[in-house]
């Protein structure tokens, strides 16, 4: 659309709209280094579990069996948006909410270590999780428990928290225009 209107008057002046403004902001944001890193470790983490209903399904246990934690909360962890990175917010919020319960798990995963009344005791058995899954969930663990991890998301989620709002005023304002 842009090259027509610059066809028919070569010196219009061409904006994005705020919500596509902010989002380049928020894209290039993503492209630092640490921001990058955690991304990539929030989508590994969601990846690792969707990817294996056994390993999915001690996460949803060690959820449910949580004390802390009602029965009824959302724990399913949610992938990234690739194309809106404004509306990431909720998979954060999953990420942030569960995140003492995939570090449990992980440990479970990698060192089978356990309590005996927060797990499932066959899903949890230190030799029923082969080399891989092991290895991967140590290299998990240890990306999500490096502070920088734990800083930069922190950062990050707070961030995209307060820019929710934002973005649906700007899609409100930019849908009363059209």
């Amino acid at each position: 659309m842009q090259a027509r209107i610059r066809r028919e008057a070569p010196k219009a002046l061409y904006t994005h709209c705020s919500s596509h403004a902010l989002n380049l902001v928020i894209a290039h944001s993503c492209s630092l280094p640490f921001v990058r890193n955690v991304l990539g470790n929030v989508k590994e983490t969601f990846l690792f579990f969707s990817a294996s209903p056994k390993r999915e399904a001690l996460l949803i246990d060690t959820v449910e069996k949580s004390n802390l934690h009602s029965s009824n909360s959302r724990s399913v962890l949610l992938e990234l948006c690739k194309s809106h990175l404004a509306e990431r917010d909720d998979s954060y919020m999953h990420f942030y909410q569960a995140f003492c319960y995939i570090v449990k798990t992980l440990k479970v995963i990698a060192f089978g270590l356990h309590d005996d009344e927060g797990f499932d005791s066959q899903l949890a058995e230190k030799g029923q999780w082969d080399r891989e899954n092991k290895t991967r969930a140590t290299c998990l663990l240890n990306s999500l428990c490096d502070l920088s991890f734990i800083v930069t998301f922190l950062t990050v989620y707070k961030l995209l928290s307060r820019l929710d709002g934002v973005t649906v005023s700007l899609k409100r304002e930019e849908s009363a225009i059209i």
